[in-house]
């Protein structure tokens, strides 16, 4: 199957796609907001979210090294404004709650400071998310883990 993907053996689903798996273990393990309002909000970030990985990805595969300094001048910046912005003074992405969106932001910025561990210092707002973020116990585990090491990207990737 492609990466990431699920496969639940109590149910027998078979999952591809983060934004879906992200989704699918919030509700299947009540993680989080459940309703609406905040889960169309935390749609709506996903949304922006997927923009400005979009870009990312396409530099990964493409013109990288070439187009980095553009797109950490030009492409970076235009997203992750929006994100900073809207991310304000909360403690998460819909409020006090935690939810998939928040996950999904966590993996854009760590995935932007493996290119450029000096972008975030412009995106305040972002940075105490993601500093806040990395607090949390599984996050904490993660990241003492050789999973965080692994590549972002395949091997037909010019950066990985």
């Amino acid at each position: 199957p492609n990466l990431p993907y699920l496969l639940d053996s109590k149910t027998g689903l078979k999952l591809t796609e983060s934004r879906a798996i992200y989704r699918y273990l919030c509700r299947q393990f009540k993680v989080g907001v459940q309703s609406d309002p905040e889960l169309a909000t935390a749609d709506m970030v996903c949304g922006v979210i997927g923009d400005a990985m979009r870009s990312f990805t396409g530099l990964c595969y493409g013109n990288y090294p070439e187009g980095k300094d553009d797109y950490l001048k030009n492409k970076l910046p235009v997203k992750f404004k929006l994100l900073n912005e809207f991310v304000g003074d909360k403690k998460f992405v819909c409020g006090n709650e935690i939810s998939y969106a928040d996950f999904d932001l966590y993996y854009a910025i760590f995935a932007n400071l493996k290119m450029d561990k000096e972008w975030i210092k412009n995106f305040p707002n972002l940075q105490r998310f993601y500093d806040d973020m990395g607090k949390l116990e599984g996050i904490q585990r993660f990241n003492k883990s050789e999973y965080s090491k692994l590549p972002l990207n395949n091997t037909v990737a010019k950066f990985r």
